[in-house]
């Protein structure tokens, strides 16, 4: 009898079930301890849990490979510990089960909380119990390098093992079950073991590059070894070490293999699952095409999926493939549903995700007569004045109301905290001192969303993780991969993206940061209003969904009958999400013919009807491209027929070329240059024809792209905006106007202008070349990262690459003469910089004084 059956048939008797239900039971109330009212814990529950029988059967569910069978043997074994009288005799036991499963950092909790005084191997312990020890300390002990070893969980050790024999890996796990860790031990351990290395780790936003970087670093300062790590695409600061780690998004990445060719001997490639991200998707698959060879290793790693073999499929070498899927979980999470009692607008009830649950009810000390009032009074209610308190929430000026609303409802005092006082005076002095960020940091909390400056949700983070912020509401930031656990998640009809409904996947993904790892025994999710089906359309958070992976380009290949049209039609400017994201499939397949790879690939996603009409349209689109083909592999997205478009608005003017010319970002009339560059880019490149707006929406963009390339602080561009506004006679609140000018920044000085001026700039020069003149763009080479960082001097890009934030290096900058610097430079200059007399604000003084510590200690 299979191990599968055995696991099957006990799980399924009644017994177990009866038994099971009241650990969950038990636990659910022992997190909901507040609200018991009248009933104590031991009247809610039934006292008389058979441990002995349930250690018996987590044991054996321990070797199963399901989720649902080792999330019920953590659940029991750490229930245990919590529940079971100290004196039964069953600590033991609990401990020996943890350690099958690899948990030593749940044992470590129980110790540090007083629950455990001894540990297996102790008096009390069997033979078999001390064996089994032994044994998973054996075989869970990894060595990276010679000295140096740590305990890995199973699903560690088994993607350690697949890395060495293998080229492409594809690994799956749930949240927290320690993907990133073992990420760095295996980097960490290939520069050790190798004199000679370029290693990439693609991450799918800025936000993470810096986390990724901080990571790095720490995990490389106890080697002895030499190393760049390099998250600017700019040749002049690749360093001069022959160990080298390169930290990219995909976009970064692209901007590199433009100019060089790097040689990767393993690519990571982190939340793997947003290869399926629309056009970011498409430019994700482009990019490790483009940056892998045939004896690059790429490991993926992806949040709990059931396909983790698809990645197989977008390697056309793939003879050495393993898929690594594992349902390894390190904290239980509860999972509640929260809702109103009928006739009642303060009378709530809070049950465990389940139709037969038992349900405790609270009552609110206001109306929640607003919806953004009902999760915020319902998250300060059930979060009470503990810490670790992430509310999720769909839009940024969401995150501002629920922040203030939470305040009030649990009448919180001003802060005396310092390091929350430091981060209230950059928030006034980086953005606006009316801003409400500043005001809700006075009371503890704070809210979290992408375009915020780094250095300020860097911060954020920083505090929320030490407790000293209680609550964080939190945008779709972190679905987006920012490793933020908490102890408690509440959500209310949460939504992903434009007004999309979360999908099962994406919550579970969520829900899986909830339970710090080492610091409580389970996490909680709280799902406000779950009875509502217009909140909640795929129905109320019950069980555990694995995502799917599929790529966006596949996606794109089952529209192949919308694809073939868009071709046929000549690739027409038209707005269109979809024609958007063809734009960067046609850019991936101009690359695969040009190797000779389109046709194998194809082969793999079409049937063959379709194949060969899709084939022949891509290859007649590549010579009609003719010279210009490169142009459109190298700027992926841009409308290969705008292209051409462009070229001939060039040639048509071909006798004043040089007044085409974008002006230097801080030249005198900047502004005017691109206002003109803009409307020709809406002329041409543009797929909707009306990228940047009307005239006067074109202006107040090409001001802001340009002050922002110029390094004008934040708050310049923030004021620059309140003016206009008020010009105009709009009576926008601070708030509105400082997230208008955050989002502006992402979406237009960081995202479209690069993506449009890269290949605005190549096409003149292009044309330039064939008419045999001459113009001078040596002013603008380093335009995309301008844009990208908000600065325009080598010494400030020098500052962020030595690790300095944007409004650290612009604060920074203007105290240094020299605009040339390179890093060595950039280091001799910071540590002559008098702080002490300087009026920065505090956390950019320290954060300039912790660079020139390290660069001491360095040197």
């Amino acid at each position: 009898m299979s191990l599968d059956h055995v696991l099957s048939t006990v799980t399924s008797s009644q017994y177990f079930i009866d038994q099971y239900n009241e650990v969950i039971e038990k636990s659910g109330a022992k997190q909901l301890r507040r609200y018991t009212g009248s009933n104590t814990l031991e009247q809610y529950v039934a006292p008389d849990i058979d441990w002995k029988y349930l250690l018996k059967i987590a044991n054996l569910l321990a070797f199963s490979k399901k989720f649902e069978d080792r999330e019920k043997a953590l659940r029991i074994a750490t229930s245990s510990l919590l529940f079971a009288n100290a004196g039964d005799g069953f600590q033991d036991s609990s401990v020996s089960l943890l350690r099958q499963l690899s948990n030593f950092r749940t044992i470590e909790l129980a110790k540090k909380k007083g629950i455990l005084e001894q540990d297996v191997g102790g008096e009390g312990s069997t033979v078999s119990e001390i064996l089994t020890q032994k044994r998973t300390e054996i075989f869970s002990k990894i060595f990276v390098g010679e000295n140096q070893f740590f305990i890995g969980n199973n699903f560690q050790n088994d993607i350690w093992d697949s890395f060495h024999s293998n080229r492409v890996i594809s690994a799956s796990a749930p949240t927290s079950a320690g993907k990133s860790f073992i990420l760095y031990k295996i980097l960490t351990n290939y520069l050790v073991s190798n004199s000679d290395a370029n290693l990439l780790y693609l991450v799918p936003t800025r936000a993470l590059i810096n986390q990724v970087y901080s990571d790095i670093k720490s995990e490389i300062a106890y080697i002895d070894v030499d190393v760049d790590i390099i998250t600017l695409p700019l040749e002049f600061l690749l360093g001069n070490s022959r160990r080298k780690v390169f930290i990219f998004t995909q976009e970064r990445l692209h901007i590199l293999l433009a100019s060089i060719q790097p040689r990767f001997d393993v690519i990571f490639v982190d939340e793997a699952h947003k290869i399926g991200d629309s056009y970011r998707g498409v430019l994700l698959q482009h990019a490790i095409s483009k940056a892998e060879n045939r004896n690059t290793k790429v490991v993926y790693t992806s949040p709990f999926s059931e396909n983790p073999e698809k990645i197989k499929k977008f390697h056309l070498e793939n003879e050495r493939f393993e898929a690594v899927h594992t349902s390894e979980i390190t904290v239980n999470q509860n999972v509640f549903w929260i809702n109103q009692e009928p006739r009642s607008t303060t009378k709530w009830n809070a049950k465990l995700a389940g139709d037969n649950t038992r349900a405790q009810s609270v009552e609110l000390k206001f109306r929640p007569t607003t919806q953004t009032k009902r999760l915020a009074f319902l998250s300060a209610e059930f979060g009470g004045d503990e810490s670790g308190n992430l509310i999720y929430v769909n839009r940024p000026s969401d995150a501002e109301n629920v922040c203030r609303l939470v305040a009030d409802y649990l009448d919180i005092p001003d802060t005396e905290e310092e390091e929350v006082v430091k981060l209230i005076e950059l928030s006034e002095k980086v953005l606006h001192r009316d801003y409400s960020l500043a005001k809700v940091l006075r009371k503890g909390l704070a809210f979290h969303y992408g375009n915020l400056p780094q250095i300020i949700r860097a911060k954020i983070e920083e505090l929320f993780a030490q407790g000293k912020l209680k609550y964080l509401a939190c945008t779709s930031t972190l679905i987006e991969g920012v490793n933020m656990s908490c102890k408690n998640i509440f959500l209310r009809g949460p939504k992903k993206g434009a007004g999309n409904h979360m999908l099962p996947e994406d919550f579970w993904n969520l829900a899986g940061r909830a339970g710090r790892w080492g610091i409580e025994f389970q996490g909680n999710i709280f799902c406000i209003d779950t009875a509502d089906s217009k909140l909640w359309p795929y129905g109320p958070p019950k069980r555990r969904q694995e995502y799917r992976i599929e790529s966006a380009i596949e996606k794109s290949l089952n529209k192949t009958d919308k694809l073939i049209s868009y071709i046929e039609d000549g690739l027409p400017r038209i707005n269109d999400n979809d024609f958007y994201q063809f734009n960067y499939v046609m850019s991936f397949f101009f690359d695969l013919y040009s190797k000779g790879e389109l046709r194998e690939y194809l082969n793999r996603f079409i049937e063959s009807e379709s194949l060969g009409a899709l084939y022949d349209l891509v290859v007649d689109q590549y010579q009609l491209m003719d010279s210009y083909v490169d142009i459109s592999v190298t700027n992926p997205g841009v409308n290969p027929s705008g292209i051409l478009s462009l070229r001939d608005y060039f040639v048509q003017r071909k006798g004043r070329i040089e007044e085409l010319v974008p002006s230097d970002p801080t030249s005198p009339d900047a502004l005017e240059s691109y206002v003109r560059v803009f409307s020709r880019i809406n002329k041409t490149l543009s797929q909707s024809g009306d990228e940047f707006g009307n005239h006067k929406r074109s202006f107040m963009l090409s001001l802001l792209v340009v002050n922002w390339m110029q390094g004008q602080p934040i708050a310049k561009l923030i004021k620059d905006r309140e003016k206009q506004e008020k010009k105009k006679g709009n009576s926008k609140s601070i708030n509105t106007v400082v997230r208008n000018v955050l989002e502006d920044v992402e979406k237009y000085a960081r995202f479209i202008v690069p993506k449009y001026m890269a290949c605005y700039l190549e096409v003149l020069e292009a044309v330039a070349k064939e008419q045999q003149l001459e113009i001078d763009t040596s002013a603008l080479e380093q335009l995309q990262v301008s844009l990208e960082f908000g600065v325009s001097s080598q010494t400030h890009l020098a500052l962020i690459r030595l690790g300095l934030s944007r409004t650290s290096a612009i604060a920074v900058g203007a105290l240094i003469a020299d605009d040339s610097l390179t890093d060595e430079g950039a280091k001799i200059a910071l540590r002559q910089i008098d702080l002490a007399s300087s009026d920065l604000p505090a956390l950019v003084k320290e954060e300039i004084a912790s660079l020139t510590t390290e660069a001491s200690v360095g040197s």
